[in-house]
């Protein structure tokens, strides 16, 4: 893996500049700076002038150069190709780390996601809770930790009967179910399930 450097700001500002314009080409020359460098660099200044502008003022250098000076085009299509997916890497990165935490910040009906809404509410109409007041009626409460095994392990193992009693085979959907369980927050609803007995 290329071990990749990245550009402060202060690097850039550092750069002086021949021609200017959208892709601020240092003083030195485009064909003398390594590629990774000027990657590196029209990187950072698209995170300040918006990729499309770097991408089509890149676009253009490889155009103007094609029959003038053709070793700088094909150079210039290198860094477009590298910066490309340099740039895409990083918006596939925000994109997928966005939808994490939009979906770990969201709730479902007041609990911490839909798989914990689902199995509480399922819990409720087979009346576990009133299961748990028979069983804790004469003793203290348990410790919320406790509770939140034992009803992990309740719908865990209800789980595993259905699995086996419907003999599913090992599917895509059988995984996505068996993985739904492992978003459930059993420590929330062991705290509900604790206020009231």
């Amino acid at each position: 893996m290329i071990k990749q450097i990245k550009l402060e700001k202060k690097d850039t500002e550092e750069i002086k500049v021949k021609h200017p314009g959208i892709l601020d080409l240092p003083e030195d020359g485009f064909k003398d700076w390594p590629i990774k460098k000027l990657v590196d660099h029209f990187v950072t200044l698209a995170e300040e002038k918006g990729k499309g502008k770097i991408s089509k003022a890149i676009q253009n250098l490889i155009r103007w150069n094609e029959t003038k000076n053709p070793k700088m085009s094909a150079k210039a299509q290198s860094v477009f190709d590298k910066y490309s997916k340099q740039m895409d890497k990083k918006e596939e990165s925000r994109v997928v780390k966005g939808a994490y935490m939009e979906n770990k910040e969201e709730n479902y009906n007041g609990w911490t996601n839909y798989e914990t809404w689902n199995v509480a509410l399922w819990l409720d109409q087979e009346g576990y809770q009133d299961s748990l007041r028979e069983m804790y009626v004469d003793t203290n409460k348990p410790d919320v930790y406790d509770l939140a095994d034992e009803i992990k392990e309740y719908v865990e193992s209800g789980l595993q009967d259905l699995i086996d009693s419907n003999n599913l085979p090992a599917s895509m959907y059988l995984d996505i179910l068996v993985m739904s369980f492992t978003e459930v927050n059993y420590r929330e609803i062991a705290e509900n399930y604790l206020q009231d007995l």
